[in-house]
């Protein structure tokens, strides 16, 4: 903040105080008072429009007032949100897959929330998702079509930074995988009493899957000790 020095009639010594006020939190507040300096340095929030004005005051407190100005501050944009998953051309993947990506950062520090857009044109035009805080979303696909894909990331003041585009096409006959979850693969000193869990590989949806699970000293091992299980542990 700068402005021009004021010179008094009778000759007296001029100090300076300087107002500022947030538009939409007023009141205004004396932020310096009695200086002599021509410029100030406020500590300002990004993105914020304020008002500010100078009063200059002579030795014997007779004052003048500038007239009012107005500033806004910058705003940066998030950081660009990186899209992971599905990977960019991928083909024969499930049609319950989730859509994924890292989060953006702000480094003015405001919140983040994100945009999905999605369908069949490149680049897609249709919101699925709006301002949302997670960094995934499960969306409604159809096997044998390619989509496009693009996330946007928003700060609370309006900035925003999108993604590159991806696509993806999913297929009609994906096999379902079980994934072992624990114990993991070569661990020792497990609890006698330990759970087997494991876990699909994508999203059955409403179907119903049940497991036999097989277990001994040997590789592969071929003792079934559960059948026809439909929970995810045992």
């Amino acid at each position: 903040m700068e402005w021009q020095a004021s010179t008094d009639p009778d000759g007296d010594a001029v100090t300076y105080n300087v107002i500022l006020m947030e538009a939409e939190n007023p009141p205004a507040q004396i932020v310096a008072s009695g200086i002599t300096d021509l410029t100030f340095s406020p500590t300002l929030l990004p993105g914020a429009t304020y008002i500010w004005q100078i009063s200059s005051i002579d030795e014997y407190g007779a004052r003048s007032e500038s007239e009012q100005w107005r500033f806004t501050t910058m705003n940066n944009a998030p950081s660009i949100p990186v899209l992971t998953s599905p990977i960019d051309g991928a083909t024969d993947i499930a049609p319950s897959m989730t859509l994924e990506w890292q989060a953006s950062s702000d480094p003015d520090g405001d919140e983040v929330t994100y945009d999905v857009l999605l369908d069949t044109n490149n680049p897609p035009v249709t919101q699925v998702a709006t301002d949302i805080s997670e960094r995934s979303m499960l969306p409604t696909l159809a096997s044998g079509t390619t989509y496009y894909w693009q996330v946007i990331a928003k700060d609370q003041k309006g900035a925003a930074a999108e993604s590159e585009v991806w696509s993806f096409t999913p297929a009609d006959d994906v096999a379902n995988e079980v994934v072992l979850l624990q114990p993991a693969d070569g661990a020792s000193d497990v609890s006698l009493s330990s759970e087997l869990n494991w876990k699909l590989s994508f999203d059955p949806g409403e179907a119903v899957y049940e497991y036999d699970i097989y277990l001994d000293t040997n590789n592969p091992p071929s003792v079934m000790i559960a059948t026809h299980v439909t929970l995810l542990s045992y």
